[in-house]
Order: structure tokens, then C-alpha cells, then sequence
């Protein structure tokens, strides 16, 4: 199989270098979506609640926190 790589056209070299490159993105893609959802549950579970107090505060007219 490397006696016959040694031997690919300009293109053929470049289609192989762009499917590598696919491979790769689909594999930080999956990785992304694997996070997503715990991401998502932290984000929920934090960045939500603390949100809400700060606009209830805004709303009464008090100072952060």
C-alpha cells in the first residue's frame, strides 16, 4: 500500500488531505456533542438562578447582590 501512495497523483494527494481533514472535524464534532448536554445542565443549574436574582434585584432597585 505505501508503494502505491508513493504514487498518487497531485489531486488524488489533495482529495486524501481533505478526507483526513473531514475525519478530523467529525471527530471535534462528536467530542462537542458529547459535552453539550452536561454543559447544558451545568449551565441550567448555575448561570440560570444567578441570572434570575440579578434581574429580581435590578427590579427592586437594589445593588448586586
Amino acid at each position: 500500500m505505501l508503494k502505491n501512495h508513493l504514487h498518487l497523483s497531485k489531486a488524488q494527494k489533495a482529495f486524501n488531505a481533505l478526507l483526513k481533514k473531514i475525519d478530523e472535524k467529525r471527530a471535534s464534532l462528536a467530542a462537542w456533542q458529547d459535552i453539550i448536554p452536561a454543559w447544558q445542565k451545568e449551565y441550567a443549574r448555575d448561570f440560570i438562578p444567578l441570572a434570575k436574582h440579578v434581574i429580581i434585584k435590578h427590579r427592586c432597585g437594589s445593588r448586586f447582590m
